[in-house]
């Protein structure tokens, strides 16, 4: 049975563990060198600060996925919006209704915090992206945006 619950300090290793597997699997970050620290700071914000949320799925000892995500203000407004970071299952726990019951637990708290106006969820790791994208599409979302990047070649 897979238990959904909010990350504690102690689920560190096992989320650094699985932001690598992550980070390895998706094409679009070959370029990009994860690093470890830096990685571990951003998780431990998001475990401890109220205005973000970092939400573990655990298969007894075994981390089958997990949500990160935050909430702030549009940049010309005090509305507040909501933003997902990361929204990843391990392979051998897709398929299932895993990434569903971790979106709708970030909907839920997102809709519990004072001033959000907006959910947003974004597709942009190149791991099953159009999956992905149906995934939020089949819980109201709607496409407003697009994301291009470029990458800096330096010689």
């Amino acid at each position: 049975m897979l238990n959904i619950r909010h990350a504690v300090d102690a689920d560190m290793f096992d989320i650094l563990e699985l932001a690598g597997e992550m980070h390895a699997e998706s094409p679009r970050y070959d370029n990009i060198p994860i690093d470890p620290h830096k990685a571990a700071e951003v998780v431990s914000n998001l475990t401890n600060n109220e205005n973000c949320i970092m939400l573990v799925a655990f298969d007894g000892d075994t981390l089958a996925g997990m949500f990160m995500g935050y909430v702030d203000e549009f940049f010309f407004s005090r509305v507040r919006v909501s933003s997902d970071l990361l929204l990843y299952i391990a392979p051998k726990y897709r398929g299932g209704s895993l990434a569903t019951r971790l979106l709708v637990a970030y909907e839920k708290w997102a809709e519990s915090i004072e001033g959000v106006a907006e959910i947003q969820g974004g597709v942009s790791a190149g791991i099953e992206d159009e999956l992905a994208k149906k995934l939020y599409e089949r819980r109201g979302y709607k496409t407003v945006a697009t994301v291009l990047a470029k990458e800096v070649k330096r010689v």
